[in-house]
């Protein structure tokens, strides 16, 4: 069972790492959320001690996309979505944006309420230029 747990976890790990992109999970209920270790660094930020709650992230999104796409999350959501991609511009720590692709899978309860969202954020800033 530890193996296979060790497994698992290498993969996940391994395949975070192939990807590039910069991994999230969000415990809706709770308000926690995890971020990958490479999330803050992507973006030129040192590595946070506690990770910053959707507020925090969300004043990182450009002013002109933020509505946009907390207001289509919401959405997704009232209409029990089990996915969600947005494209937008996050703040870098050199006051610059890059424009990403954010992805998202949404898990409900038996009841239908949204328990938890996991995601992954694409940099297309290079794509872009």
């Amino acid at each position: 069972m530890r193996e296979e747990l060790r497994r698992s976890e290498e993969r996940f790990r391994l395949v975070a790492q192939a990807t590039k992109d910069v991994l999230w999970d969000w415990e809706i209920r709770s308000g926690k959320i995890w971020r990958s270790e490479t999330f803050w660094e992507h973006f030129g930020y040192p590595p946070k001690d506690s990770e910053p709650d959707m507020a925090a992230w969300k004043d990182l999104l450009h002013p002109e996309d933020r509505d946009r796409v907390w207001i289509g999350f919401q959405t997704a959501l009232s209409r029990r979505s089990d996915s969600y991609e947005v494209e937008y511009r996050f703040l870098r720590a050199d006051d610059s944006y890059a424009v990403v692709l954010d992805r998202a899978y949404v898990v409900y309860n038996e009841a239908g309420e949204p328990t938890r969202a996991i995601g992954a954020v694409s940099d297309l800033s290079d794509r872009r230029s």
